[in-house]
């Protein structure tokens, strides 16, 4: 059975680990930045990003949001994971329907390219058609670990999510500065697809070590499955108003002149330090934690309880004031007597 964390312990840990990654992401951009230089290729490199980041966002993270608080309840109280079927057919699911759609961008990738960036032409705008399609790869690659994380998030382990940007980042370092100054900016894309399955690697270790089964199920139904396609029409609504504003944003950026893109995607970085910083560590283990305790009995009061005592000291599951410092280590999920209470998605 895993050893969950107390929720400040997990926020503090995975605050940590993303502190080291958001480092080492300053350490990828400076290196890029001082190899290409704020240019034409550059440009077309982030606009082919942005691409896979809009895949990503609509079905990928969209997916991920509406299936950790289900996978959080199915776990709950687990003393040993013998698989969950919502899981197997989400993973199934996604990895087919985003593999698809990356395909036919990447077959339409010239047309849709000079929809996205319409200032780029000549060399800049094939260079930006062969760039989509070798970063359109990732995005299966990205979705499954992405799904992975989850999963280990709703069984209360947050380390090797956490920890995943530390060798995509050292890798797409090293891509940079060795390949940069031979391949060009493709050596970027390469270092993308590598760093991807660099993150995919390191999220299959929880995997094997807790034996976590995951086999491969296109159909299948269970509540889990149908509240999750359930949440995801809002969910990926949201992601689009989202992405509209990021093409917009690159595709006026484009007309500006030579690196305007790369200049408007630094400076969102440093726009979004705070929230990698500080929402992406407390929301990590808050997510699944708050869903386990929405399926007690008296769940929704504890939640308002525990809201409105401050998260670092008290647990969503208990009501009772628990110190995140005590050696002993606390957890924040519900024991498997209160689950038992509760009506789970069934787990198998």
């Amino acid at each position: 059975m895993v050893t969950r964390p107390s929720i400040g312990r997990a926020a503090l840990l995975v605050s940590g680990l993303t502190g080291v990654s958001t480092l080492l992401g300053f350490v990828r951009d400076a290196v890029i930045a001082a190899v290409y230089g704020a240019g034409p290729q550059l440009d077309a490199y982030f606009v082919a990003l942005g691409l896979a980041n809009i895949v990503l966002g609509l079905l990928g993270t969209s997916l991920t949001r509406a299936s950790t608080p289900v996978l959080a309840r199915e776990a709950d109280g687990e003393e040993v994971c013998r698989g969950h079927r919502t899981f197997d057919v989400v993973l199934t699911r996604a990895l087919v329907g985003i593999g698809a759609l990356s395909v036919a961008l990447g077959i339409a990738a010239a047309p849709v390219s000079r929809l996205l960036a319409p200032g780029l032409t000549g060399e800049a705008a094939d260079l930006l058609v062969l760039l989509t399609r070798i970063v359109l790869v990732t995005t299966v690659v990205v979705a499954a670990t992405d799904l992975l994380v989850a999963q280990a998030q709703a069984h209360g382990v947050f380390r090797w999510g956490a920890l995943q940007g530390v060798p995509f980042n050292l890798v797409m370092i090293g891509c940079a500065g060795l390949l940069g100054p031979r391949i060009g900016v493709v050596a970027l894309a390469v270092g993308f697809l590598v760093g991807s399955l660099a993150r995919l690697a390191l999220q299959l270790v929880p995997l094997v070590r807790h034996r976590w089964p995951v086999r491969p199920r296109l159909r299948g139904d269970s509540p889990g499955v149908r509240e999750i396609t359930a949440m995801l029409p809002p969910l990926v609504l949201g992601q689009a108003m989202l992405n509209v504003n990021t093409l917009v944003d690159r595709a006026v950026a484009s007309t500006v002149g030579e690196g305007a893109v790369s200049a408007v995607f630094l400076g969102w970085r440093l726009v979004n330090l705070p929230e990698m910083l500080v929402v992406a560590a407390l929301v990590a283990p808050l997510y699944p934690a708050m869903a386990a305790a929405a399926a007690q009995d008296d769940g929704r009061a504890r939640l308002r309880r525990w809201c409105t005592a401050g998260w670092p000291c008290r647990s969503p599951c208990s009501g009772r004031s628990r110190s995140c410092c005590s050696s002993r280590p606390s957890r924040w999920w519900p024991s498997p007597s209160a689950a038992a209470r509760s009506t789970p998605t069934r787990c198998g």
